[in-house]
């Protein structure tokens, strides 16, 4: 994530069409759903890209801080992932959502910016990554449960094969060769109880985890 980035630019991409596909709308369902279930209600979204979930949540009633590197997303406050306490108290919000946001760092700054995480939640951390793979699925709706989250049968292969991310500006993909689906779990686990993890509904190529603080985390 580039410090210099300008509206227009690289961030241009947020609003084209070829950007909010079917896909990119079902994360952002997935997103907004994951979030309200955990009850908060001043939430800090970090990487707000074309802001929809965030402005969904504000017209729920909630709280929303949004923080960028990126000037060109207009955050509320500009600021590095790595260096969250710098520019929030601990403890300053009831949740923190980072999605699709921890593969353009470095795996070892992932795990810094998890930490920084970690010291400026109450609460809950929701984060998702994606899951380098090739998909199997079948979807059914002949009856649902919950309708937030329809009834999908489906098999994500891990790209075992490939050592490449899927996006030149990811610097790591679970489900590459050397990075398992299992290594970014067990980071996650340093910090965090991993209280729910699903897979993007009907494409299954990304993965997301509502965490929960341990007791003393955190800076």
């Amino acid at each position: 994530m580039s410090e210099d980035r300008k509206p227009g630019g690289v961030t241009a991409h947020y609003t084209t069409p070829g950007y909010l596909d079917r896909s990119r709308w079902l994360g952002f369902h997935q997103q907004f759903t994951l979030l309200r279930d955990t009850g908060a209600r001043e939430i800090l979204e970090i990487g707000p890209g074309a802001g929809v979930v965030s402005a969904a949540l504000r017209a729920c009633g909630l709280r929303v801080v949004t923080v960028d590197i990126d000037r060109g997303t207009r955050p509320d406050v500009v600021a590095d992932v790595r260096r969250l306490s710098d520019a929030f108290a601990a403890r300053s919000f009831d949740a923190v959502a980072a999605f699709e946001v921890l593969e353009h760092l470095s795996f070892e700054d992932a795990a810094v910016a998890l930490e920084q995480m970690a010291a400026v939640t109450r609460s809950h951390v929701v984060v998702s990554v994606p899951y380098s793979g090739m998909t199997w699925h079948l979807a059914m709706r002949l009856f649902t449960f919950n309708k937030d989250r329809p009834l999908n049968f489906g098999l994500r292969l891990p790209a075992f094969w490939r050592r490449t991310p899927m996006c030149d500006e990811h610097q790591w993909e679970p489900g590459l060769r050397d990075r398992p689906l299992a290594d970014f779990r067990r980071l996650l686990e340093r910090r965090f109880v991993v209280e729910h993890e699903e897979l993007l509904s009907d494409t299954l190529s990304q993965a997301f985890f509502v965490l929960r603080r341990l007791p003393g985390g955190g800076a």
